[in-house]
């Protein structure tokens, strides 16, 4: 399947039109978040997966990439609505059964589990404004102690190898073609050249990273 406009529906909300696979709300439970604030989400998510996915095999599969991205952006702005523990229903959305459809039958099932759930964590717990907890000063020593180790946590903060790997998935693959020092080095590019772009963004954000 190329990167095109069919799973597309054009939503009106507050005079702005977004457009993504009406799919995307099957199970998702809004809770206290506005009409205009879901819309904006699920388009963001669309928009984003068309982005870094733009071509697939298995329509199952980037449906449930889209959904993770879907609770990932909501626990960048929203992270009071992000479980604090292990619970596999966030939003709505069973976790588990999502990453079983998007890694199911692969190699990256359980890496790439453990890499989403991680984001989540410390997503959520910034986004809490949380910060002056033991995580989070964890979190902040690990990324000064080396290179590195910075870029390992930016790989993660930004799902980059998460990414990857379900870009590989919702295309057939089975394994990851790369040994964890090529991994890391295709995540240090990806990672710059996304930070190089979004550099502002982050900024008036006020991003750790």
């Amino acid at each position: 399947m190329s990167n095109k406009v069919e799973h597309q529906t054009a939503v009106n909300v507050s005079n702005e039109k977004w457009y993504f696979p009406q799919e995307l709300r099957d199970g998702l439970q809004p809770f206290n978040l506005s009409s205009e604030t879901i819309a904006e989400t699920l388009a963001c998510a669309w928009e984003y997966s068309r982005c870094v996915i733009p071509n697939w095999t298995s329509w199952e599969r980037y449906l449930a990439f889209n959904r993770t991205i879907i609770i990932a952006i909501v626990a960048e702005f929203r992270g009071d609505l992000i479980p604090e523990i292990n619970s596999k229903n966030i939003i709505g959305y069973d976790v588990d059964e999502l990453l079983s459809t998007l890694f199911g039958g692969t190699s990256m099932r359980e890496d790439m589990s453990r890499e989403f759930r991680t984001f989540l964590l410390m997503s959520a717990e910034k986004s809490r404004k949380q910060r002056d907890s033991e995580l989070f000063g964890r979190y902040l020593n690990a990324l000064a102690k080396s290179p590195q180790w910075w870029f390992r946590l930016r790989d993660c903060d930004a799902l980059a190898r998460y990414t990857i790997a379900s870009a590989l998935a919702c295309n057939g693959f089975i394994e990851i073609p790369f040994r964890e020092e090529q991994l890391q080095l295709v995540a240090e590019l990806s990672d710059t050249l996304y930070d190089a772009v979004a550099f502002y963004k982050h900024r008036a954000e006020g991003e750790t990273n």
